[in-house]
């Protein structure tokens, strides 16, 4: 890749970290305001409810971040674009759709096969 489009795709990269911050930061100081509110039980219950699918949702989101935090150490280390399971260059397309992913489609695929076996 030319250093245009590096630059390009660092700063995707960033946006989209500076948006996962953004989204984790809300979801904390919205966890914190609704602890001590509720007092019925059955508000309790749909509150914890809410704040048990707000956590799957974090670690979805907490995995993303860890993607771009790693796809960032490459375009610092000048190994962006390169596999990390086979070492092999990612196709431009894969970079252009998921600039974040870490493994070329073949080791993606082998990865997801693995997952359902």
């Amino acid at each position: 890749m030319r250093s245009r489009e590096l630059e390009r795709v660092r700063a995707q990269l960033l946006e989209e970290r500076g948006e996962l911050l953004k989204i984790y930061h809300t979801e904390i100081e919205e966890g914190r305001r609704g602890e001590d509110t509720v007092e019925d039980p059955i508000d309790q219950a749909t509150a914890s409810y809410q704040r048990d699918l707000n956590i799957a949702f974090s670690s979805v989101d907490y995995e993303r971040l860890a993607a771009l935090e790693d796809a960032i150490a490459a375009l610092d280390a000048g190994k962006y674009g390169q596999c990390k399971d086979c070492g092999e260059t990612i196709a431009s397309a894969r970079l252009e759709a998921v600039p974040w992913t870490r493994t070329c489609i073949s080791c993606q695929e082998k990865q997801e096969t693995k997952v359902v076996d």
